[in-house]
């Protein structure tokens, strides 16, 4: 009986998190296909290109703001579940103070876009939209980062539905933005951009008057907002992981437009943005898995809870597979219908509808990749969850991406995401049994020492003795 309470209360807190949490992340993945719809309607394939030449670097925005935010809710989960409550609001005040540098860093790259954007893959044709989009949404990066920010810490702060209703709000108020800027003003990518970063600024509002509230468990004081190297140093290394995760979908979108310009022209750009579109869809669905078990886990590590752990950790896996396959139905059956919706060019949908095809073989691997990249850096292995991000987008896909189109041509462009997911799904499978075999090691000193016995890593049997004998 105690067994059976103890799983159904592990579900419901698995459910309490994860459905907010996926919800979120939809709405995160529904504004770029929402900005995308309203690009293709109000400038067509060429505004379609440009928006996602552009797209890796607003990104990068992206990418500071999940560093900074999701590393200070694992360290803030993990000092809670040890009871240090003071330190956890410490960790808060200096992952905001963290913001400062971050925008400073946007507005030095400001002078190198153009140089940038070409080196993406931006033709002479897509250069000016390019820039003024990226231009625009570095320039409101502010409210993007510390939106990210305080949506993270809100989920840790035991609000995962506040956090997203306030992504749910941003989103209607993107469409209607998005309805006003594009096809009312006509302000083609422009119109989009602006749409962006006012929606954001709305989020960022209703954050700030959540922390402003009663309902946080946050101690708001001025001694939080006292820079502490050693609590921006856990913040940092606990958020590399999730820069990784931004960084590598712009790599992946950076080296994808690239092969597209190559083999296929500006038409197979613009088809590879309505791919992606469906592939940051799907892929936020799961990554909202991730991050909405990131808060349990990390809080039950600190505790020292494995069990509960773990059975966290399996739902988050199964319903990310899950959400792959429904992702991989909806490519595949929908090849010939999303295309459409963009108001696609005739070259433009033969590509799309091509690349729909071949790349819905991804989805089931993509889930398992990120559960697991989100569950070693909520456990404070932040080592370990780099090494998937990094190999993955600055190793195996980049070989997969110069290889396969170089056999296949432009369906060689569609299937390198899933042949290097399947290879990061035979080392995601690696690293668990290893972390297994490790957990088992520190717990049990018979096993340790038998272990140490049969890969004959101690000089003699005689230390082995002694050491059992002290035990």
């Amino acid at each position: 009986m105690v067994r059976n309470d103890k799983t159904t209360r592990t579900g419901k807190l698995f459910f309490r998190y994860v459905v907010p949490s996926t919800i979120s992340m939809l709405t995160a993945g529904v504004y770029t296909l929402v900005d995308g719809f309203f690009v293709g309607w109000g400038a067509g394939d060429t505004g379609l290109a440009a928006i996602n030449v552009a797209f890796p670097l607003s990104l990068l925005i992206v990418a500071c703001g999940e560093m900074i935010g999701t590393g200070g809710a694992v360290a803030i989960a993990l000092a809670r579940g040890r009871g240090n409550l003071r330190v956890a609001d410490r960790l808060f005040g200096n992952m905001l103070i963290l913001l400062v540098p971050a925008v400073l860093l946007l507005i030095l790259l400001l002078p190198l876009l153009d140089p940038i954007l070409i080196a993406a893959g931006a033709a002479p044709e897509l250069l000016p939209a390019a820039r003024i989009y990226v231009q625009i949404t570095m320039g409101g990066g502010f409210f993007m980062m510390a939106t990210v920010c305080l949506v993270a810490a809100m989920r840790n702060d035991g609000a995962p539905r506040l956090a997203m209703g306030i992504m749910v709000a941003g989103l209607i108020a993107n469409i209607l933005l998005d309805y006003l800027f594009v096809l009312v003003f006509r302000g083609g990518v422009a119109g989009s951009a602006w749409a962006t970063i006012l929606a954001q600024m709305i989020c960022f509002l209703l954050a700030l008057c959540y922390f402003g509230s009663e309902r946080t468990h946050f101690r708001i004081r001025r001694t939080m907002f006292r820079l502490q190297p050693k609590l921006v140093h856990r913040i940092v290394t606990a958020g590399i992981p999730s820069f990784g995760v931004q960084i590598s979908v712009a790599a992946v979108i950076f080296l994808h437009n690239r092969q597209t310009l190559l083999y296929g022209g500006v038409a197979a750009v613009a088809a590879y943005a309505i791919i992606s579109y469906v592939e940051s869809t799907i892929l936020m669905l799961q990554q909202g898995i991730g991050t909405g078990i990131q808060p349990l886990i990390s809080y039950l590590q600190g505790a020292g809870e494995t069990r509960q752990r773990n059975s966290i950790a399996h739902r988050g896996l199964f319903a990310a597979v899950l959400i792959g396959v429904g992702g991989a139905v909806l490519s595949a059956g929908g090849s010939r219908i999303i295309p459409d919706l963009f108001n696609a060019g005739t070259e433009t949908l033969h590509f799309a509808e091509r690349g729909l095809l071949i790349s819905a073989l991804v989805y089931p691997f993509l889930g398992i990749q990120k559960v697991s990249e989100s569950y070693f850096q909520a456990i404070g292995r932040p080592g370990t969850a780099s090494l998937l991000v990094y190999l993955d987008c600055f190793v195996v896909l980049p070989i997969s991406l110069l290889l396969l189109p170089h056999l296949f041509g432009t369906d060689g462009i569609w299937a390198a995401m899933p042949v290097s997911k399947l290879f990061m799904a035979a080392v995601v499978l690696l690293l668990q049994l290893l972390y297994k075999r490790e957990e088992e090691y520190r717990k049990n000193p018979a096993v340790r020492q038998l272990r140490f016995n049969s890969a004959l890593l101690l000089p003699s049997s005689g230390d082995i003795v002694k050491k059992a004998t002290n035990t």
